[in-house]
């Protein structure tokens, strides 16, 4: 694609195509490289998968809009070695210019019986690196190990520093009744 003509994916109905990870049988479910800038995904059913629904690696302009994403990563993984996170959206640390739109998101991440250390640093509905991240009117619900949105300040090869180049707005949240995980309270990871 290029900056006046994106490769456009869209299903013809509005959450009519369905991209079905097979109960977690599929790691994941679309993938953009980075050789594939200028995307557009629309429209999609994406669930059931295992790692993650959308991936962009180290790709740019790429929009991921009006898509139903949910159900993935609902799997329980005991060992706490497993750094691997499960999300709706994941970006890589050099990805830059993509843009979340009108998406709802919900039900990601591994089981309550699993390693809970990992699954609210690892598990979220949008796990955010790069840069010029734009984020907007989402539904956002039922996240109970991670977050809705995680941002990352990774970028290239500045690990955690502050990054002020995304938008996030006008997206719409839903607390999870999160269970008790430890000692303290039954809302606050621990």
């Amino acid at each position: 694609g290029t900056s006046s003509a994106y490769i456009t994916f869209k299903a013809e109905n509005t959450g009519g195509a369905i991209l079905d990870g097979r109960s977690y049988a599929t790691n994941y479910g679309i993938v953009v490289m980075n050789t594939a800038p200028y995307i557009k995904i629309e429209g999609f059913q994406i669930l059931g998968f295992r790692s993650m629904g959308v991936e962009v690696y180290n790709s740019h302009d790429v929009i991921i809009k009006n898509n139903h994403i949910y159900n993935i990563g609902r799997v329980t993984i005991s060992s706490c070695s497993n750094l691997y996170g499960m999300s709706g959206v994941f970006t890589t640390p050099t990805s830059y210019k993509i843009t979340i739109e009108g998406n709802t998101i919900h039900d990601i991440g591994r089981l309550s019986n699993s390693c809970q250390e990992h699954a609210y640093k690892h598990d979220h509905g949008l796990y955010l690196q790069g840069k010029y991240m734009t984020v907007r009117q989402n539904a956002f619900y039922n996240h109970k190990a991670g977050w809705a949105i995680k941002v990352d300040g990774y970028w290239g090869t500045t690990v955690g520093a502050s990054e002020r180049s995304h938008v996030i707005a006008d997206n719409i949240f839903q607390p999870a009744v999160r269970t008790l995980m430890g000692p303290g309270p039954s809302d606050v990871p621990p």
